[in-house]
Order: structure tokens, then C-alpha cells, then sequence
């Protein structure tokens, strides 16, 4: 697999954090054959891989904001769309602590 990236971000301090905005293209291309082999109880299958090379655009937000001089609370969204109506949403939202 083979995984290209070009994102542009623009990072700005808050009361007690920041907040990042990013966008970017993102491509893919499978660098492997065309199958994979798939054994089951008195089967081996070869299933069929895609090979074609993906270019899909994404947008994100990330955000931090410190909750004490040892926390941090920590939020992370993005959102991508391609090709053959391809739409993915992910989200993350987490706490860091020093000790």
C-alpha cells in the first residue's frame, strides 16, 4: 500500500488551548496483486482486491484545551469524501494526563 498526503492546517491559540482547521488530498494505490486467498473449512477462495488508485479530499478540526497544568482535553473530527460516493466521518474526544 502505498499512502500520499498533502494537507494544509492553520493552528490558533485560545484561552487555555487551540484549535486546529486542516484540509488535504489524500491518495491510496494497493502496490500488492489483484487477489487475496481466503481459506475456510474445505474452501480456498481467491477474493478479488481493489487495485485502482483512490484521490479523495478530507476536512478536520482538532482542539485542545488544557483542564488543569496536568490535563488536557483533547477533540478530533474529520471529514472525507472521494470518488463512487465514498463519505467517511470520524470523531475522537479524549483526556491526557501527566503523573
Amino acid at each position: 500500500m502505498f499512502e500520499g498526503n498533502l494537507e494544509l492546517a492553520a493552528t490558533r491559540d485560545v484561552t487555555n488551548g487551540t484549535i486546529t482547521t486542516k484540509a488535504g488530498i489524500q491518495y491510496r494505490q494497493n502496490l500488492g496483486g489483484t487477489t487475496e486467498a481466503v481459506t475456510l473449512p474445505g474452501q480456498a477462495l481467491a477474493v478479488p482486491v481493489n487495485t485502482d488508485g483512490t484521490i479523495i479530499g478530507y476536512v478536520g478540526l482538532d482542539a485542545k484545551y488544557d483542564l488543569s497544568a496536568a490535563s488536557t482535553l483533547n477533540l478530533s473530527a474529520k471529514a472525507a469524501v472521494g470518488g463512487n460516493q465514498y463519505l467517511a466521518l470520524s470523531a475522537s474526544l479524549g483526556v491526557k494526563t501527566k503523573f
